[in-house]
């Protein structure tokens, strides 16, 4: 009698990596994004969220105290790109800062026009909401009476943000910001790739 096999032929991959640049980079970014959402205007229109972002309204790639991440976020999107065996050169075509105060949070949502995604972590005081991943195939007759979950089960996923912590996704992936509760706060650099 042979034995069953279970292939997996349509993972959903996010790479993660932590403190990946110093912590004095790190602090230059993290002032630099709090300074500024005090004189930018809010950007991101048509978001129904309630979390500070620069989308539109100030530009990461004019302001050289960005530079460093930018180049590091851009090195670490070509590396995981490499891993779907592709050869090409993806470069950043937006990038803005975000700032969650207490009970912010960031609807479910892509990034449409854009091959890869990735959120850097500057600054997450104890309470930042959380973001989810939603499984990207719809699920019209769910599996019943599931034990435990695993691999082949979880229907999202959530990652606790974490200071110099980097997560790469496809840009077509739902993802969304979990309701905080941080009195100080939450930092974080959103990018898309091309």
């Amino acid at each position: 009698m042979s034995q069953a096999v279970i292939d997996t032929w349509f993972p959903t991959c996010i790479y993660r990596a932590d403190d990946i640049v110093p912590e004095a980079q790190n602090q230059t970014v993290l002032d630099k994004s709090l300074a500024l959402s005090e004189t930018v205007e809010s950007g991101g229109k048509g978001w129904k969220c309630n979390t500070y972002n620069s989308r539109g309204t100030y530009d990461l790639f004019a302001d050289p105290d960005f530079g460093f991440i930018l180049g590091e976020v851009t090195s670490r999107v070509n590396e995981f790109a490499r891993m779907y065996n592709s050869s090409h050169l993806y470069q950043c075509s937006s990038a803005w800062f975000n700032v969650g105060r207490e009970h912010s949070y960031q609807e479910y949502h892509v990034h449409p026009g854009s091959v890869f995604s990735a959120i850097y972590y500057a600054g997450c005081p104890e309470g930042s909401g959380p973001v989810a991943f939603e499984r990207p195939e719809p699920d019209m007759f769910p599996i019943k009476e599931i034990q435990s979950r695993n691999s082949l089960t979880h229907t999202s996923c959530t990652y606790t943000p974490k200071e110099r912590m980097l997560l790469i996704f496809r840009s077509s992936l739902r993802h969304m910001v979990q309701v905080g509760s941080n009195k100080a706060p939450r930092v974080s650099l959103s990018f898309n790739f091309l």
